[in-house]
């Protein structure tokens, strides 16, 4: 694309555009290829609920939760 277009402000955007990409494809590699350990606690409760809630005109949920 950047040999069809004629402004020198176009190529710099598709380059910049094109350099920003390579780099989010060199950080996905490397995040995939590099594995790492995550140790996640399972000791505690998490209580949730959700509860619909009504009322004349109006409805909604009620999110309720105890850490």
């Amino acid at each position: 694309m950047i040999g069809q277009v004629d402004r020198s402000s176009d190529k710099f955007s598709l380059a910049l555009l094109g350099v920003g990409q390579t780099a989010g494809a060199i950080m996905l590699v490397y995040g995939l290829a590099s594995p790492r350990t995550v140790l996640v606690r399972n000791d505690q409760r998490i209580v949730t609920s959700v509860t619909p809630m009504f009322a004349p005109g109006r409805a909604g949920l009620s999110v309720v939760g105890q850490f």
